[in-house]
């Protein structure tokens, strides 16, 4: 009977250890789901930044369109006056 009880103390030995391990686990699962979370975040906000880079480049290439319309216009008017000087 003492071997038994000797038995069973072990068995409820092990278990709580394993119980201990199994909330270890959870522990580092729930700490990697932190951190996992925190990546989507980050890669969210860097979106958000690249989406904000391309709107400025397209503002950018618009400004860069518009002078080189000016400039075409100028040379236009530039062209004109030599025209005219020249008569």
């Amino acid at each position: 009977m003492n071997e038994a009880r000797k038995l069973i103390n072990e068995v409820i030995f092990l278990v709580n250890e394993a119980r201990k391990l199994i909330n270890e686990v959870i522990f580092l699962v729930n700490e990697a789901q932190k951190l996992v979370n925190e990546v989507i975040f980050l890669v969210n906000e860097a979106r958000k930044l690249v989406n904000e880079v391309i709107f400025l480049v397209n503002e950018a290439q618009k400004l860069i369109n518009e002078v080189i319309f000016l400039v075409n216009e100028a040379r236009k008017l530039v062209n004109e006056v030599i025209f005219l000087v020249k008569q």
